[in-house]
């Protein structure tokens, strides 16, 4: 069927029987454009408040006894933020902070036996500061644990030499 003139909107189009009907499809078009328009509004004023004003995921306080590490995307970045607001990219840095005072920490006691068979406990106490945030973080998987280790270590070998000397 070819249709010559304009079209009214109770018009039909097709052939008998196929149910096509112009006021049906343009009512369906109309609230189709709607719902679009809808959904760019609430897009666009998403869009809108992000440009607006940074998310608060994008800022950080770093305390005046710390210092925040960047990791972009697992790559560590060259500067060092100190302390203050630090701003960064929400989804691609992750701030790490690194604490700069000086941590005391207990060593588990030890025991030993004297050259004159006399059975000793000795208690330690280690106080250690971060001098190089980025080492510490990037050298060492867990430096306090570190620290920690290395200390009952020392204290061991010291104990068994004046064991033996």
């Amino acid at each position: 069927m070819v249709l010559k003139g304009p079209i009214s909107a109770d018009a039909d189009c097709g052939d008998e029987g196929s149910g096509f009907h112009i006021r049906t499809f343009l009512s369906r078009l109309r609230a189709l454009t709607l719902e679009v328009a809808d959904v760019v509004r609430a897009v666009g004023g998403v869009w809108a408040e992000l440009l607006s004003q940074p998310p608060r995921s994008a800022l950080r306080v770093v305390k005046q006894y710390e210092r925040g590490l960047v990791f972009r995307f697992g790559r560590i970045l060259d500067e060092v933020r100190g302390p203050g607001l630090a701003m960064i990219v929400p989804i691609a840095d992750r701030l790490h902070k690194v604490n700069l005072q000086i941590v005391t920490m207990g060593v588990p006691a030890q025991e030993g036996i004297t050259r004159d068979n006399v059975t000793v406990k000795v208690d330690a106490v280690v106080y250690f500061r971060v001098v190089d945030p980025v080492r510490a973080i990037v050298n060492v998987e867990d430096y306090p644990f570190a620290v920690s280790q290395v200390a009952q270590t020392s204290l061991r070998s010291d104990h068994r030499q004046e064991r033996s000397g």
